[in-house]
């Protein structure tokens, strides 16, 4: 229930719409005869790069914005830890749980006098989806509230509402700005909520939790320095110590777990993890699982958008030639983003009449996903389903756009034989 509440709030699209959404406590309070009810809120220090910032707001009320430690040398921005999960425990035995609002805010109702505990957790779990942050030791991520401690509960009892002050996501010793592992991780479960909003939510394409489960991602990774996805329910990331996370690497991550998942859990083909470049060729399915997974970010993350400059080819530079342009990840990147974004860029040095083809709806991209692996043999996906198996499977359910089909391709230097 409370996934829902939360993630409600995200698709709202102005600030007044969003908190008019939001539980009015004094409203609740009224309507509980009996009881005793306990709210606070929750923020955390987001200084990445990149992301979806508006999916959450400050302390004042606004939509959140990027402060960049990389870009700004900013070292404080205080934003909601929107989704991340509360625990109501009495002697560490857990006994109600909820998730964070949109505004950081969450409240928990108790019957009667009690002395109270409450753990915030990178933890979004459901019958709907469901997703972890631990370390490398398979503890999750998580925090006490220095006011309601497990050595030191909070007495409910006195009166029949309490307001704990703000928490933040960090631990007490850690200065903002300061690498360390807890923060990093919330950073990256942001940037994760922000994605499965945008597929799971927004664009309703399955999570497919009764199938593969709960996807749980470690933090340092246990297999090497660089982290990756060994599965569909195991993401590997790597440790930060000497700056701070930019945000976008666990979306890419979470594009193959896309793939995966969409493809009966497995990539099909069998072979070592090769090291690769956008820049550089690659073998036909390894170009099209890194071009999709860096298509994620992009359209997902509101200032690493497929449109601006990433539109133009004059900036983003195509490689490769027409007949082998679908083995170059950027190129596939290139043209995922041509064929979800709305802008249409023609570039006047090559053939036909830009990217005219715009599908603004990521089903369609995961149910293209689907087709390419259902419309396939058992030979053919062992050995590699790439790009162009990909445009096949879109053009199966809209025949009526190949003509736009063709010149999105001709504006990224794919051919696939189309022309």
């Amino acid at each position: 229930m409370y996934f829902f509440i939360a993630l409600n709030l995200l698709g709202c699209r102005s600030k007044q719409d969003s908190l008019a959404t939001i539980i009015d406590r004094e409203i609740i309070e009224e309507t509980i005869e009996e009881g005793i009810f306990l709210t606070g809120r929750v923020f955390y220090n987001d200084l990445r790069t990149y992301g979806r910032f508006e999916y959450h707001l400050d302390r004042d009320g606004n939509f959140g914005e990027q402060c960049s430690y990389h870009f700004k040398d900013c070292r404080q921005n205080y934003l909601s830890a929107t989704m991340a999960g509360v625990q109501l425990l009495e002697n560490d035995v857990v006994i109600d749980e909820t998730a964070i609002q949109m505004d950081g805010s969450y409240s928990f109702w108790v019957e009667s006098p009690i002395a109270v505990s409450l753990r915030f957790l990178l933890r979004q779990c459901n019958d709907v989806l469901c997703y972890s942050f631990q370390d490398d030791r398979g503890d999750l991520y998580s925090l006490i509230h220095p006011d309601a401690s497990l050595s030191a509960p909070l007495q409910l009892g006195q009166r029949t509402s309490y307001d704990l002050p703000d928490a933040i996501f960090q631990p007490q010793n850690v200065a903002d700005g300061e690498s360390d592992n807890h923060p990093h991780a919330i950073n990256h479960f942001m940037g994760l909520t922000e994605v499965i909003y945008d597929w799971s939510i927004d664009a309703a394409v399955p999570f497919d939790q009764e199938a593969f489960g709960e996807l749980v991602v470690t933090m340092p990774a246990v297999i090497d320095t660089v982290g990756q996805t060994r599965n569909y329910d195991d993401i590997q990331m790597p440790e930060n110590k000497k700056t701070w996370v930019r945000g976008q690497k666990i979306a890419h991550e979470y594009g193959h777990v896309l793939q995966m998942r969409s493809w009966e859990g497995q990539y099909w083909f069998d072979s070592p993890r090769p090291s690769w470049s956008a820049k550089s060729k690659q073998r036909n399915e390894i170009a099209f699982k890194e071009g999709w997974a860096n298509f994620i970010p992009r359209a997902s993350f509101s200032n690493m958008a497929c449109q601006k400059k990433f539109d133009l080819n004059e900036s983003w530079v195509l490689v490769g030639t027409v007949e082998e342009g679908h083995l170059y990840p950027r190129n596939v990147t290139k043209f995922l983003c041509d064929l979800y974004d709305e802008d249409d860029e023609d570039d006047i040095e090559i053939e036909g009449l830009g990217d005219q083809l715009a599908i603004a709806d990521l089903a369609v991209f995961r149910q293209a996903m689907v087709e390419m692996l259902a419309q396939s043999t058992i030979e053919e996906r062992e050995s590699g389903l790439g790009l162009c198996d990909f445009i096949d499977a879109v053009l199966a359910s809209q025949p009526d756009d190949l003509e736009k089909m063709i010149s999105t391709m001709q504006n990224n230097q794919i051919s696939c034989g189309l022309y």
